[in-house]
């Protein structure tokens, strides 16, 4: 499977799931799906987060702006 199958089914899932909850904040915000557009930002994320995992604070960079994520599992 294809890192940008990986992620795209990974997006799909959360949506769906996050469709269930009603909150007034996205759950998944505009600028995470913007980094999910660009090839930089996919590779980013299966690096940091998909490939070589941790728990905890993750900062993904992409067209040099730093972004912070946070990994439970």
């Amino acid at each position: 499977m294809s890192k940008d199958s990986i992620i795209d089914n990974l997006f799909r899932v959360a949506s769906n799931m996050f469709t269930q909850f009603n909150t007034e904040e996205p759950l998944i915000s505009e600028k995470t799906k913007v980094i999910l557009k660009t090839t930089e930002g996919r590779e980013e994320l299966y690096k940091k987060i998909i490939h070589s995992p941790k728990q905890g604070d993750v900062t993904i960079t992409v067209n040099g702006q730093e972004t912070k994520f946070f990994v439970e599992a």
